[in-house]
C-alpha cells in the first residue's frame, strides 16, 4: 500500500492533478489519502458495502480527511456518520441506477405458475438460500410457481444441493450468467422481482 501511495503521489504531481475521487473505501482510499497527505490534494471517495463491512480502524480518519464521501444508500449514511460524530453533511447518497432499456410494458400476470426472479452473484449476501427455503413453505402450502435464478458464483452448486435437499428440483432453473441487456427481458415475463439480501457471517452485506 506505501508503494502505490507514492506512485500515485509521483502521478498526481507529473500530470497536474488536482483532485482524485476512488471508487472503494478500502485499500484504495488508504492510498489516495496517503497521496492526499503528502500533496496536498484534495480526494474523495465512494463507500458501498464490503468495504466498509466489518470496520476499517482507519476510516474515521479517511472520512475526516475527504472532501465528500458518496454512498449508495441511506443505511450507510448513518453507519459512516458515527464515525464523524453525526457529520452527515460530509455524505452525500448516490443511489445506484439499474438503466434497463424499455423494450415494452410488462403486464403483472400474476396467475399460477407464478414467476419469480432472482438476479445477482451467488455469495452469502445475497441470501438466496433464504429464499429456497421460504419457497417451499409456499410448496408445502400448494402454491404453484416457478424461479428463475439469473448469475453465477461460488455458492451455485450449494444452492443447487440445497433445491435438491429440500425436493424443489422442478421448480427452479438457473440461466447462469445473463447478460446486462437480457434482464429486461426476464423482468418482463416475471410476476416478480424478490432481493432476499442477509448480512453474511462475515459482516459483508
Amino acid at each position: 500500500m506505501l508503494l502505490v501511495s507514492f506512485e500515485l503521489t509521483r502521478r498526481f504531481e507529473e500530470d497536474a492533478i488536482e483532485r482524485v475521487h476512488t471508487p472503494w473505501a478500502c485499500g484504495c482510499a488508504t492510498a489516495v489519502w496517503a497521496a492526499s497527505k503528502l500533496t496536498g490534494r484534495p480526494f474523495s471517495f465512494t463507500a458501498r458495502a464490503w468495504d466498509i463491512y466489518p470496520q476499517d480502524w482507519l476510516i474515521r480518519a479517511k472520512i475526516l480527511d475527504a472532501v465528500l464521501v458518496r454512498t449508495e444508500t441511506a443505511a450507510n449514511v448513518r453507519h459512516l456518520s458515527i464515525y464523524t460524530d453525526g457529520a452527515f453533511e460530509k455524505f452525500h447518497a448516490t443511489y445506484n441506477g439499474v438503466p434497463l432499456r424499455a423494450e415494452r410494458d410488462s403486464a403483472v400476470a400474476m396467475r399460477a405458475p407464478y414467476r419469480i426472479l432472482a438476479v445477482g452473484h451467488f455469495v452469502r449476501k445475497k441470501g438466496f438460500d433464504q429464499l429456497l427455503m421460504a419457497s417451499r413453505i409456499l410448496a408445502d402450502a400448494g402454491i404453484d410457481f416457478r424461479i428463475d435464478f439469473a448469475g453465477y458464483g461460488l455458492l451455485r452448486w450449494q444452492l443447487k444441493w440445497l433445491i435438491y435437499r429440500i425436493k424443489l428440483s422442478d421448480r427452479v432453473h438457473f440461466h447462469r450468467f445473463v447478460r446486462h441487456v437480457a434482464i429486461t427481458k426476464l423482468c418482463a415475463v416475471a410476476d416478480m422481482l424478490i432481493m432476499p439480501c442477509v448480512v453474511a457471517p462475515s459482516d459483508d452485506r
